[in-house]
């Protein structure tokens, strides 16, 4: 039986957040797999700031949905590991997310 619709919803489900895709944007335009918590909070902010002009810094409630939220979803599709002790984010490729992330930033 052919799972492809359903693997694509489930992608499209992680990535229906807008933090999340800039998560996926950060690393597939990134150097390295790894970040800490602390960086994609402070490059979320960043983008925030170059996207819609707000003037974000990285607050608590940011760490906090990155915490609970953001890299936990990520990580059960398998596109990050995340560490909650350390704040050690490990990024892994996936073709198809970075695909449909590229697409929908072309809107």
């Amino acid at each position: 039986m052919n799972d492809e619709p359903e693997q694509i919803d489930r992608i499209l489900k992680v990535l229906r957040n807008k933090e999340r895709r800039k998560i996926v944007e950060h690393f597939a335009n990134s150097d390295t797999d790894t970040a800490s918590m602390e960086a994609l909070a402070d490059q979320l902010a960043r983008l925030s700031v170059e996207t819609d002009g707000s003037a974000e810094s990285p607050t608590d409630a940011t760490r906090t949905q990155l915490h609970h939220v953001h890299l936990p979803k990520l990580e059960d599709h398998g596109v990050v590991e995340y560490d909650s002790r350390t704040g050690d984010v490990r990024y892994h490729s996936d073709e198809r997310v970075e695909s449909i992330v590229s697409s929908l930033a072309d809107l």
